[in-house]
């Protein structure tokens, strides 16, 4: 029963977070078939057994225990500054735990992210935002959903669009019988 819910639970990591989530259970389950050989074996296969699920659970805890960075922050700031986006709760509760386990060392990370020169052309501007949206993002390959995009068109600030003309007559013209 057990090792049906670990199954299990292993399944949902890897979908729900894909693809950290498939390196995560992989190396879960050679970590657990090395301690498993490694137990049951004498002399040299079990020190190759133990050894091996070491090695395997080292990376896996690397993986599993990854925390929002300063950077990715300041990331998230300035697509919501520059490319129409929203930070979601899973970004503000990430920030607080962030700041929770080492504030200096966040805040200094954040101070030191330059993104000045994102802004110096607008189609850099526009690679940024798509960049951003590809790490952050639905599906996002750094943190998955941490944003969310206004508009289809997300790298044009409102602050650039031209005020629309308004000598326009409204309405239906009469016609003239």
């Amino acid at each position: 029963m057990l090792a049906a819910l670990t199954v299990a639970a292993a399944v949902y990591s890897a979908i729900a977070n894909f693809p950290r989530g498939l390196i995560l259970a992989l190396l879960l389950i050679v970590a657990a078939l090395g301690a498993w050989h490694g137990l049951l074996r004498r002399g040299l296969a079990r020190v190759v057994g133990l050894g091996l699920a070491a090695l395997c659970l080292w990376p896996s805890l690397a993986l599993a225990d990854k925390l929002l960075s300063g950077e990715d922050a300041a990331y998230i700031d300035w697509s919501v500054n520059n490319c129409a986006t929203k930070s979601t709760d899973k970004e503000h509760a990430l920030v607080d735990q962030a700041n929770a386990k080492d504030a200096a060392g966040f805040l200094r990370k954040y101070q030191s992210t330059n993104l000045g020169d994102a802004l110096a052309t607008p189609s850099k501007r526009d690679a940024m935002c798509a960049d951003i949206k590809g790490w952050y993002g639905p599906g996002g390959s750094r943190f998955p959903d941490l944003i969310k995009w206004e508009g289809t068109a997300a790298a044009t600030p409102a602050s650039n669009k031209p005020a629309p003309a308004t000598t326009e007559r409204k309405g239906r013209r009469r016609s003239s019988q």
